[in-house]
């Protein structure tokens, strides 16, 4: 008997060190973590030139012979890629036979959506790097919970094959009076390992964001840091939707996000917390959280897929026919 007394302390002991490891306030920093997706600026910069070199013009006549050559779908996104005002002429030129003027307008079209492709090209390609970086570090922290968990189930194994508890318990009251010793040491051990699972699953690692693109969207600055200016128009701009009712696809996005009940559920007491964690440059996220983080960006990237189908009808409409 003393030697399962014996071997049952050394159990518990080994139980509380994993309980200091589990509720350890550290969170876990890996590799995976410490990563972050390689952007480039050079949009934004040839952005401020187009605004500098924009000429401004009467649009006002231009209205109603757009409407009746283009889509609205051509009409909104020409707006966004800055090529309305084009539109304009190469429709003039088309009408007037004017070959010369409707080649270089064409031209000048097609230019400015070949950009804005790469600018949404570009921040498809943040956005997909951002998932894999997060999965990557859903799977390092993954790894490391497996790996506790299971070294619980190893003792947990050998605590079983030393004696079986609910048939000590059922034995009455000898086998206590004279083990209470053993009989203690086997509940603290059990209490023990099931408060270090639980620890163990609520373990966080540490995630850092140099750009934060779910921030932008719950915050909806005028100018955005982190969304190419041809994405932020998009998705900022104001529209009727099928109601009439006037949204933009940063409320789409948000809707979407409520529908799931991400990043938690707008009832539930832990939702400010979750946005704020969620909107920081860097937090401690548990698996859980990376995985909604990852459902969260997806939805962004779902939506910033249309402009792709907005400027191909744009560049289908703008050919000469």
């Amino acid at each position: 008997m003393k030697k399962s007394l014996c071997i049952l302390s050394t159990i518990t002991i080994l139980f509380i060190s994993q309980f200091f490891t589990a509720c350890s306030p550290k969170t876990l920093i890996t590799q995976a973590t410490e990563q972050d997706c390689y952007f480039s600026d050079v949009a934004f910069k040839q952005d401020s030139l187009n605004k500098l070199n924009q000429k401004r013009a009467d649009t006002t006549g231009y209205a109603l012979l757009l409407k009746q050559r283009f889509s609205q779908n051509a009409l909104d996104i020409s707006k966004d890629v800055e090529v309305y005002e084009l539109l304009y002429e190469f429709a003039m030129a088309e009408r007037n036979n004017d070959k010369e003027k409707l080649y270089q307008t064409h031209a000048k079209i097609q230019q400015k959506i070949s950009l804005a492709q790469l600018q949404v090209s570009s921040v498809l390609s943040e956005l997909n790097c951002e998932v894999n970086r997060t999965l990557e570090a859903q799977k390092a922290l993954d790894g490391w919970i497996n790996k506790k968990n299971n070294q619980l189930t190893v003792y947990s194994i050998v605590l079983g094959s030393i004696t079986d508890l609910m048939g000590i318990i059922s034995n009455g009251s000898s086998f206590v009076a004279n083990n209470e010793n053993t009989l203690t040491i086997i509940t603290v051990t059990l209490a023990t390992y099931y408060g270090v699972r639980t620890l163990i699953l609520r373990k966080k690692t540490l995630l850092e964001h140099q750009r934060n693109h779910i921030k932008d969207i719950l915050d909806k600055p005028e100018k955005s840091k982190v969304y190419l200016p041809v994405v932020w128009n998009f998705l900022s701009k104001p529209y009727y939707d099928e109601s009439k009712k006037l949204v933009t696809e940063l409320e789409i996005i948000q809707k979407e996000w409520e529908k799931y009940g991400y990043p938690e559920d707008k009832s539930s007491k832990k939702y400010a917390g979750k946005i704020n964690l969620h909107k920081s440059d860097k937090g401690g996220y548990t698996s859980d959280d990376l995985d909604i983080r990852v459902e969260m960006l997806k939805i962004i990237i779902q939506e910033i897929n249309t402009i792709n189908y907005d400027l191909e009808q744009l560049q289908h409409e703008t050919l000469i026919k």
